[in-house]
């Protein structure tokens, strides 16, 4: 199946970057969980095995290697990966065209078609091989 690319920008690529290399990971997983107040929310799970990585779709830019699970694609098509910083806080910033209903606090979110929010499992890198950070 072909999905619309994943993109990553130049600056979310030099912090995808950073924080992968402090880690000694591969690169991240971008998954989703079930979370706040609007559904879910993103997360970024460093990967540190190659063979954790089957079934999974791999998003390359400037160095920087985002890897999203073929499951979750049809949920995370388009979206652009980008890093934002402010005065009271630095992020990383999700632009899905499937999602909707933002939180007030900009973290959580819906998906635009409805079959898309519900309780799913995690797809994600299993745990034993990874730090879960949360965005």
């Amino acid at each position: 199946m072909t999905h619309k690319p994943l993109t990553i920008t130049d600056v979310a690529a030099q912090h995808l970057v950073a924080d992968t290399s402090k880690e000694g990971a591969k690169g991240l997983c971008l998954s989703f969980k079930n979370a706040g107040c609007s559904g879910f929310e993103y997360t970024l799970t460093p990967v540190f095995e190659d063979n954790a990585l089957d079934g999974f779709v791999s998003f390359e830019h400037n160095g920087a290697n985002l890897y999203v699970a073929e499951v979750e694609m049809d949920r995370l098509e388009g979206t652009e990966v980008d890093y934002v910083s402010g005065l009271s806080a630095s992020r990383y910033v999700f632009g899905n065209p499937n999602a909707r209903d933002n939180c007030g606090c900009g973290k959580s979110f819906r998906f635009i078609n409805e079959a898309y929010n519900v309780d799913l499992p995690a797809y994600a890198v299993p745990a034993e091989q990874v730090i879960r950070w949360n965005i």
